[in-house]
């Protein structure tokens, strides 16, 4: 998405606000929130200055109002270039936002517009233009009448495979690598929530499989805070300042599985469901289950005391801590992981190249000194001298 379509959506939903409140104009919520493009708010904003405006004097000033109104509620877009840097910083950004009670009891925007309910744009990705214009011939806002199309992967069954998966939070027995229940089976049902603590999932709104839709949700979000610019600035640079840190300490979390494949995506998913750790959220593409796997673990706030009641780990004395709790966890999984590719290398031979028992053993010594599989090894040694092969021939 263009840098001019983030600001034209975000200001055409601003308009919108502005002319419900100061106005009186009944804006259906239901309708709003499942807009997707920049031309689908310029028709409710045109529908609406017909039945305000009986001249093009009128229409004109209630348009410099609108954009008045939206100058000094929207944050400029370079407060928000770093969220660009990768997937992961743009999905965790969004996450964040969501699930900060404060920011949340302030989803008014200056004008009083309530926008919780509904009065917010919903993570568009746009084909056509529209402009709103001050035009003297003619009163209507500029669209192209080509059809708005979101780019979105199809990807068959994927939904029905995380509502499997998440079926699970109703399971009347808990078992993982690690983790056993400490209250007994039946203890489980509608007690303590599977989902990871400290992320507000009940607040997401759908979001299409990009980049761009997450940076488009945090500008919204921040945009409809009931609060300065220089306020909402601050709320950013805490947002950076938390992204550093996280990043800082799991660059690479699941550095010792290959999330590429798709088995492997699906395991650790179900895994992090099972130890109280899961995503509410159904992802639209495997890419985009990635993404709300790694962001629902950087914003993961650690076990809560009510889902710790059914863990019981001799090994490991409980704190109140996320950074701690995020250790254990990886710990845990990276041990499961590699228990369940040791049964499974078992149960049949390796098929596909056969390597020497010399060769083997070097490759397992590898693995225990990196601690990442074998499989993701051979693939980046192979990925490497490829690369540089082609690097030779270019010469």
């Amino acid at each position: 998405m263009a840098l001019m379509d983030y600001r034209r959506l975000r200001r055409y939903n601003q308009y919108l606000g502005y002319l419900a409140v100061r106005y009186g104009i009944r804006i259906d919520t239901n309708t709003t929130k499942s807009y997707h493009s920049a031309a689908q708010y310029a028709d409710e904003i045109n529908t609406a200055l017909n039945s305000l405006c009986k001249n093009l004097k009128e229409r004109k000033k209630i348009i410099r109002e609108m954009k008045k109104h939206a100058a000094i509620n929207i944050v400029p877009d370079k407060y928000f270039d770093w969220m660009k840097s990768s997937r992961r910083a743009a999905c965790y950004s969004y996450f964040w936002l969501v699930s900060n009670d404060i920011l949340l009891t302030s989803r008014l925007n200056n004008s009083g517009i309530n926008f919780a309910e509904g009065l917010l744009i919903s993570t568009p990705i746009i084909k056509d233009d529209a402009l709103i214009t001050q035009s003297t011939s003619q009163w209507e806002i500029d669209v192209d009448s080509k059809n708005d199309k979101a780019c979105v992967e199809d990807v068959k069954g994927v939904k029905k495979l995380i509502a499997d998966l998440n079926r699970e939070k109703a399971i009347n027995t808990i078992n993982v690598q690690g983790f056993t229940l400490d209250n007994g089976p039946s203890a489980i049902k509608d007690v303590v929530s599977h989902v990871a603590n400290g992320v507000n999932f009940q607040s997401l709104n759908s979001l299409y499989d990009s980049e761009e839709s997450y940076i488009s949700s945090s500008m919204t979000f921040v945009d409809n805070l009931a609060m300065s610019v220089n306020d909402k600035i601050e709320v950013i640079d805490r947002l950076y300042k938390s992204w550093r840190t996280e990043f800082g300490n799991y660059p690479q979390p699941f550095s010792w599985i290959d999330l590429d494949d798709e088995d492997n995506l699906l395991w650790l998913w179900d895994y992090m469901q099972k130890s109280f750790i899961g995503c509410d959220v159904s992802p639209a593409t495997r890419k985009q289950m990635n993404d709300f796997l790694l962001a629902t673990f950087d914003n993961w706030a650690g076990w809560s005391k009510e889902q710790h009641a059914f863990i019981k780990n001799e090994s490991y004395s409980f704190e109140l801590d996320a950074d701690k709790n995020k250790q254990h966890f990886l710990a845990r999984a990276r041990n499961a992981w590699i228990q369940k590719r040791h049964r499974e290398k078992n149960a049949k031979d390796m098929s596909g190249i056969k390597l020497t028992a010399q060769s083997k053993k070097k490759l397992l010594a590898l693995q225990d000194a990196t601690g990442i599989e074998s499989n993701t090894l051979l693939k980046a040694y192979i990925d490497d001298a490829y690369k540089k092969m082609k690097s030779v021939k270019n010469d």
